[in-house]
């Protein structure tokens, strides 16, 4: 999951397989006249949750920054 700086979600997936190009995937709320979804600069925060096989998880955070 990724978040922008208000803590809106703008980006997830199950099975991520490193493909992620900058670009939203949820309903999220561009400037006016923009429908690209590909996210502005900025600094965004994400939460990676990984699945173990004793049914527990392990979860990382940490920042993303995207530079156009």
């Amino acid at each position: 999951k990724i978040f922008n700086r208000y803590g809106a979600l703008v980006y997830e997936t199950r099975g991520y397989q490193n493909t992620w190009d900058g670009t939203a995937n949820v309903a999220y709320i561009f400037q006016a006249g923009l429908s690209d979804n590909i996210l502005p600069s900025g600094t965004y925060f994400f939460r990676l949750e990984i699945d173990k096989n004793d049914n527990s998880s392990e979860v990382y955070n940490g920042i993303i920054q995207i530079h156009k």
